[in-house]
């Protein structure tokens, strides 16, 4: 199985609008979720933020409890 790919905004305007409390997620997870995912940085223009990517799969106004929950979703749906 491949690795799940989260990319965070890195911008400003992300920043500003919660982007910190995102990269706090990793902290979240067990350590089967850490050893199938990922996480880089991303810079796009959006007027949505913050936001990530997951495996290409941009997904706007997302918080802490969003991202934590989608990544569950995939390695869930991966191991299956």
């Amino acid at each position: 199985m491949e690795k799940i790919q989260v990319k965070l905004c890195a911008g400003t305007m992300c920043y500003i609008m919660g982007d910190a409390q995102l990269t706090k997620v990793s902290e979240k997870l067990t350590d089967k979720a850490k050893y199938m995912s990922y996480m880089t940085w991303i810079k796009r223009q959006t007027k949505k933020t913050p936001f990530v990517a997951i495996n290409g799969e941009l997904i706007e106004n997302v918080n802490k409890e969003i991202l934590l929950q989608i990544i569950k979703d995939k390695i869930r749906n991966a191991v299956r």
